[in-house]
């Protein structure tokens, strides 16, 4: 995984100070326990996951389409591509309501 916003931000080089990097940064700071001891590899990793899981919790919040995920109606993954490999991991995530 060698999204350059995503390396930009876990090597701390090279940063444009865009919404993305600071949003990257909000997470890692959020889970810096998570952080501390992984190699850059699983750095990055750990934070395309956390991104991806981010989004995911932003489509609860759209009415219709975080209602139909709420009521299990519709369910919601990501895609994780992997430009060395050129393949495609799928994230099956497991969302839950924060508004019970």
């Amino acid at each position: 995984m060698d999204c350059t916003s995503i390396r930009n931000t876990v090597i701390k080089e090279n940063r444009y100070d865009t919404k993305a990097e600071k949003t990257s940064e909000k997470l890692i700071r959020n889970s810096s326990e998570k952080f501390a001891f992984l190699t850059i590899d699983k750095q990055k990793e750990l934070l395309v996951r956390l991104t991806i899981y981010r989004q995911a919790y932003e489509l609860l919040d759209a009415a219709f389409i975080g209602n139909k995920v709420n009521d299990e109606v519709i369910s919601v993954s990501g895609l994780i591509y992997d430009q060395k490999d050129s393949r495609f991991e799928r994230l099956i995530l497991e969302l839950y309501s924060l508004n019970p």
